[in-house]
């Protein structure tokens, strides 16, 4: 949630109603939560840096998609930026949990 800071502020400049604030930056989290379930099951079937450069490469994508590109003409829509938040989500979750097991061997003291 690096953008969390102005991201209440986007939404103020979109038109979104200060009600639906909540729910929208709660789809990162809950797309997070749902992929990591996911992952468990799907990780064996490519290698763990094939599986992590795609869930890298969704997350630049949906960097892009709620930027918005003006390079790649996406449009300044709410719903872009609720696409891009799933996105985001989704691609943390299946780039972290693969990572974990890596990260927890290079602190590890023999």
């Amino acid at each position: 949630m690096f953008h969390g800071a102005i991201f209440p502020l986007a939404l103020n400049e979109k038109g979104v109603e200060e009600k639906y604030h909540g729910f929208i930056i709660s789809i990162q989290s809950t797309f997070y939560v749902i992929s990591t379930i996911i992952v468990g099951y799907v990780i064996h079937m490519l290698s763990k840096r094939m599986f992590i450069t795609i869930s890298f490469t969704a997350c630049s994508i949906a960097i892009a998609i709620m930027g918005p590109s003006h390079y790649l003409g996406f449009p300044n829509e709410v719903w872009l930026l609720v696409v891009g938040q799933a996105l985001q989500g989704a691609g943390l979750g299946f780039a972290f949990i693969p990572i974990l097991p890596e990260m927890i061997d290079s602190i590890y003291v023999t």
